[in-house]
């Protein structure tokens, strides 16, 4: 939730600085791979653990194990994955376009290069980061939508005018002058 709020203040903020596209990246990135956390976990809070680990947690909510196992997720290409999978998802896959499911490959590259820095050259357009950017905000959604469950005090709200601020922000960013600028 606060990583989506995160990505529509740096969209917000590129209408006049255009590198804060790069940091909206990053919290998009973030914001949907805690969506999709959230709408794998499903009621017993175990769906984006791998699957021994999963069981490591049912032991330890049915007592048969005194301490609370780590809680390391999946990463984001299973996490994507497995909420595709009807198996996988307590109430029914999250389907996703092949738009966006490109959008969310190109989102995880993207985070990928800006926050694994290496020895070599890179650059990507600033109108590139917008397209991808601009699937962000339906993808929170359809995450929002999978795990409704988990949101009763709000959150999903909260998400969605986040989701409403970033397609408000995009519209504005004005894609001709930031490719001057790239």
């Amino acid at each position: 939730m606060q990583q989506a709020q995160r990505t529509a203040e740096h969209i917000e903020a590129a209408v006049t600085d255009p590198q804060r596209l790069v940091d909206a990246i990053r919290c998009a990135h973030l914001a949907f791979m805690a969506g999709l956390t959230e709408a794998l976990s499903g009621s017993a809070g175990i769906g984006a653990f791998k699957d021994k680990l999963a069981g490591e947690h049912l032991k330890f909510l049915r007592g048969e194990r005194a301490d609370m196992p780590s809680e390391h997720t999946l990463h984001f290409a299973e996490l994507f994955e497995w909420a595709q999978d009807p198996d996988r998802m307590e109430w029914g896959a999250i389907p996703f376009t092949e738009d966006e499911k490109q959008a969310a490959a190109e989102l995880d590259g993207l985070r990928g290069l800006i926050d694994h820095p290496k020895p070599t050259h890179w650059s990507v357009e600033p109108g590139q980061l917008v397209k991808v950017l601009g699937f962000v905000p339906k993808l929170l959604e359809k995450c929002v939508a999978a795990a409704f469950h988990h949101y009763v005090d709000g959150d999903g709200e909260t998400v969605q005018v986040a989701a409403a601020r970033m397609s408000a922000g995009l519209s504005r960013v004005s894609r001709p002058s930031l490719a001057d600028q790239g």
